[in-house]
Formats: C-alpha cells, structure tokens, sequence
C-alpha cells in the first residue's frame, strides 16, 4: 500500500511543468510501446547497449525479460534528460510520506485510542 502511494505522489510531483507531449512521450516508454521506445532509444542513446547503466542494469537483473529491461532503462534515461530533478523529488515525497505515516502511525495500525 505504501509503495503504490509512493509511487502516485512520485508521479504527481514529476507531472508537474510535464507538456503534454513529454507525458505521452514518458507513457509509451513505460507502458513498452515498442515502436515509439524504439524511435526514442534510436535518437536518445543508439548505442544503449554499450552504456554502462544499461550493462549493469542486465548484470542486476538476470532473467529478466528483454524488453523490461530496455524500458526500465529508456524510463531512467528520459527522467535523466527530462527530470534532471528526479532524485530529490523522490526523495522529498519519501521523506514527506514517511512523517505523514508516523504521525498516523496508531490509526493506521488501529491502535489510536481517540477513534
């Protein structure tokens, strides 16, 4: 439950000043739209089989079907050209989730003696 809230506000926080166009753009690549990844791989990182991260996402990630995989690394490669600030932001929607849940902490679990 907390990591699909994290995840949601993560995406709310990043879909701010997104065009229209770069949050279409962003969809396909998640979603694995092939010929739309494809054409964004071919004019963001042609070689993207020689880089690093790519390399060293398949080393992390064995088994790991082959698609998934370039998509999981064309979305990191998008958020670095497009989010430059992809980090902090998750970071800061992960430290605000985390007081907000401690400070519910007992309703959550059911131990709030107010309710």
């Amino acid at each position: 439950m907390l990591y699909d809230e994290l995840e949601l506000r993560v995406g709310m926080k990043l879909s701010e000043g997104m065009s229209d166009d770069q949050m279409l753009e962003f969809e396909a690549i998640v979603s694995k739209d092939t010929p739309r990844l494809s054409a964004w791989l071919r004019q963001h990182s042609p070689d993207f089989d020689s880089d690093p991260k790519f390399q060293a996402l398949e080393e992390r990630s064995p088994g790991v079907d082959a698609l998934d995989l370039v998509a999981d690394y064309a979305a990191t490669k998008w958020l670095a050209i497009n989010r430059p600030d992809y980090e902090t932001s998750v970071r800061a929607v992960r430290t605000e989730l985390a007081l907000t849940t401690r400070s519910c902490a007992d309703r959550i679990l059911g131990t709030d003696s107010a309710g």
